[in-house]
């Protein structure tokens, strides 16, 4: 699982397409994310990536993590947040909530 996460995600490298302006991104991870209610590896790795750049000390920890373990963490996330709003699975809220998380960290890292 880790070896084709690594080869999906490292063989974008260089020719990203992930736009960079935020708005983009909001567009971009609805697109992908959002409407198929499914993981994005590319985009969760990014805003793992982009959250362990901007955080405070306490969060420096996500940049030595492995790909699974990061799928790991946001799993987690995502399923407290899940259960804190009576949900037994995670939805689109939920993931609207992740991406609406990133983006403030995104905007603040930019």
């Amino acid at each position: 699982f880790e070896q084709q996460l690594k080869q999906q995600v490292g063989g974008n490298r260089g020719k990203s397409t992930l736009p960079v302006a935020c708005a983009q991104m909001e567009e971009y991870v609805r697109a992908n994310l959002l409407d198929r209610n499914s993981l994005d590896v590319e985009a969760l790795l990014l805003a793992c990536q982009e959250m362990s750049n901007s955080a405070p000390a306490g969060m420096q920890s996500l940049a030595g993590m492995s790909g699974q373990e990061l799928l790991h963490e946001v799993r987690g996330a995502v399923g407290d947040l899940a259960s804190q709003s009576g949900h037994r699975a995670p939805q689109q809220e939920h993931w609207l909530h992740f991406l609406r998380l990133y983006t403030r960290f995104w905007k603040e890292a930019h």
